[in-house]
């Protein structure tokens, strides 16, 4: 019931603002009653046709959206799957292009030029070796430069 009464209380405060306006349409209404009723349904469709359109951009920006979801999942899952060896691959930060630039031995792939050929292991592969290096640098101040001194101030009487 509030919605009707806001309504009928709109229209009244739209008469009062604008009532030239008002007389206008009443006269249309009375003297070209066919004229008004192509007015009303050009405005009708045009309302429509602006629902209309609001809701076909949003169904196509909701299906490029779960498409965009399903790509990226798809990626995601090929880039983080596990290779023959059973490491992870990784995460490619060049997407779509290097993933062929890869395969052909590019940038990235571990694979050398003649990479046809068998490659040796190195023997050293994964060992890890340590070396001490100077336990202190060498300063570049002589030692007995910069020692803390502690002082009293005093008041001379003279």
């Amino acid at each position: 019931m509030n919605f009707l009464s806001a309504i009928i209380d709109s229209l009244g405060r739209f008469v009062q603002r604008n009532p030239l306006t008002c007389l206008l349409i009443l006269f249309l209404i009375v003297a070209a009653p066919q004229l008004v009723q192509g007015i009303a349904m050009f405005v009708l469709y045009f309302i429509l046709g602006i629902i209309i359109m609001a809701v076909v951009v949003m169904l196509i920006f909701r299906w490029k959206i779960s498409s965009m979801q399903r790509r990226m999942e798809r990626e995601m899952k090929d880039q983080f799957q596990q290779d023959g060896n059973g490491q992870f691959r990784g995460f490619n930060s060049f997407g779509g292009f290097s993933r062929g630039f890869q395969s052909r031995g590019g940038f990235g792939s571990g694979q050398q030029y003649g990479a046809g050929q068998q490659q040796t292991q190195n023997p050293n592969e994964g060992r890890v070796t340590l070396e001490q290096t100077a336990t202190q640098k060498p300063k570049k101040v002589a030692d007995d430069v910069g020692d803390y001194v502690d002082f009293e101030e005093t008041k001379d009487n003279q």
